[in-house]
């Protein structure tokens, strides 16, 4: 079973690999037919994605940061090696969707999105699979997640909207409204139980969403889901900074930038807590949009992103990967790398993204 450390929160780790899991993918046909739309009249998230697609460009294009780009060369070339006939990533366990979600995440981030890029096809067989997944109801998950069924969830919900912005696709964008709308119906109940990170990756969603006209703002209290991160006991480093930083997009949220709690958040995280540290360093990018943050803080960033270049594996099939943090299993290995992945990306990821 995966650890904590993989970028799952404690709930996942309560579903055992006996139960029963993803169901064979019922993908509308057409999924991504443009329904008689041109892909210029489309362009909802153009601009605000717009830095990614030279992004890794720009990086390689700098002696300080070309191991970066580097770096997600490698990463996103060996992820994409390990897809599925299906489209899934990884074994057909009760993670599967949270997996292929984060994976697909990774792709996005690059500027790879369902219609144009080096990786399209990638992107095409995981946003299918996950839409496969989804059941009447909207939720996405595999049957027998169990108490991980919300973050897993949220996170395929994530991936569904970056990739319904980037293109024309009646049926895609009904999918993920759906997905939304379970999102809203079921994000604020059971709070005690939530982890945090559970409440960040729905607050991506769902402002990313509303960013689209998917998701209605007044369904859901970024208010409460920012008290809930900042107060649980579980909290985990990064997740209050992000989530708050998105939901001041809205304007719903005022959360000023902590430089000292920022420092704390990214020691040391490298290695123990991936989720953690792309929490932290997604954060950092959406609290400098309103100022400066400090040149200490970015080059503490820029120290914790430098520590993972070495890390990555250099030797045959794994080349390209990055090994789990102590204690995690083989199987998480994909979620490790596409969240390393993702890490490196956070430069040009969300750049143009609020307001």
């Amino acid at each position: 079973m995966a650890s904590l450390a993989c970028g799952f929160s404690a709930a996942v780790m309560a579903v055992t690999s006996s139960a029963i899991v993803a169901q064979e993918p019922q993908v509308p046909v057409g999924l991504f037919d443009p329904g008689g739309l041109q892909h210029s009249d489309w362009g909802r998230l153009g601009g605000k994605y717009g830095a990614r697609e030279d992004g890794r460009v720009k990086l390689r294009a700098q002696p300080r940061t070309r191991a970066w780009a580097e770096a997600i060369d490698r990463g996103l070339l060996w992820l994409s090696g390990q897809q599925a006939e299906n489209g899934r990533f990884g074994p057909e366990d009760a993670h599967a969707v949270g997996r292929t979600a984060t994976v697909v995440l990774a792709f996005l981030g690059d500027g790879h999105d369902p219609f144009s890029g080096e990786y399209r096809d990638v992107v095409r067989a995981g946003i299918a699979w996950l839409v496969g997944q989804q059941q009447p109801a909207g939720l996405i998950a595999c049957r027998g997640a169990g108490a991980a069924e919300r973050e897993e969830h949220a996170l395929a919900t994530l991936a569904l909207v970056e990739a319904a912005g980037h293109g024309p696709a009646p049926r895609l964008v009904d999918a993920t409204t759906r997905a939304l709308e379970w999102l809203a119906t079921y994000a604020g109940d059971g709070a005690a139980v939530l982890e945090p990170q559970c409440d960040a990756w729905s607050a991506m969603a769902w402002i990313q969403g509303s960013e689209l006209g998917l998701a209605p703002e007044e369904r859901l209290d970024y208010d409460a889901l920012v008290a809930r991160c900042v107060e649980h006991p579980r909290r985990l480093p990064g997740v209050a900074l992000t989530v708050g930083t998105f939901a001041r997009s809205l304007d719903r949220v005022a959360v000023e930038f902590d430089a000292e709690a920022f420092a704390a958040t990214v020691e040391g995280l490298t290695h123990e807590q991936p989720t953690g540290m792309l929490f932290a360093l997604l954060g950092l990018h959406q609290a400098a949009a309103y100022g400066p943050v400090g040149e200490s803080a970015w080059q503490r960033a820029r120290r914790v992103l430098d520590g993972l270049t070495p890390k990555q594996r250099e030797d045959g099939d794994l080349r390209g990967s990055w090994d789990p943090p102590e204690g995690g299993a083989s199987a998480c290995r994909w979620t490790t790398t596409a969240l390393y992945v993702l890490a490196l990306e956070t430069p040009y990821r969300f750049t143009r993204l609020v307001r």
